[in-house]
């Protein structure tokens, strides 16, 4: 994105064959969008509005498996936004499930929470005494 906000645009040299990744734009620091499908310019745009790491990954990875199932080739704004709208009721149904959520007391730490304790860190620990 340039400082407008806009999608920088790719030069040609920067296009590759059909289901190879390619570089489609950079947000405003510089972190690229790769992927192996077309986009329209105002659908990086926005997918580019979603914060950068976890959460743009997930999104963009749900987008992508969206047009996968519909045998898409291009990805455009309807379906970003589909897609986004998919995550934010996922991420309600997860904030819905914490403990506690209802009662208006804040959620346990989801590092915390039993159900993501593996075993190995739930056993008590040993004495170092022998």
């Amino acid at each position: 994105m340039d400082i407008q906000g806009k999608v920088a645009p790719i030069p040609d040299s920067a296009a590759a064959a059909p289901g190879e990744s390619r570089l489609v734009a950079r947000d405003d620091k510089k972190n690229p969008l790769i992927s192996t499908f077309e986009w329209t310019a105002d659908a990086a745009q926005r997918v580019l509005r979603v914060p950068a790491g976890f959460m743009r990954n997930k999104t963009q990875e749900r987008i992508e498996g969206l047009a996968r199932e519909r045998a898409l080739t291009a990805i455009d704004l309807g379906l970003v936004e589909e897609g986004i709208e998919i995550g934010k009721k996922i991420m309600a149904e997860v904030i819905a499930a914490y403990p506690n959520a209802t009662k208006g007391a804040p959620a346990t730490s989801l590092w915390t929470s039993s159900s993501f304790v593996t075993p190995a860190l739930a056993r008590p620990a040993r004495s170092s005494r022998r």
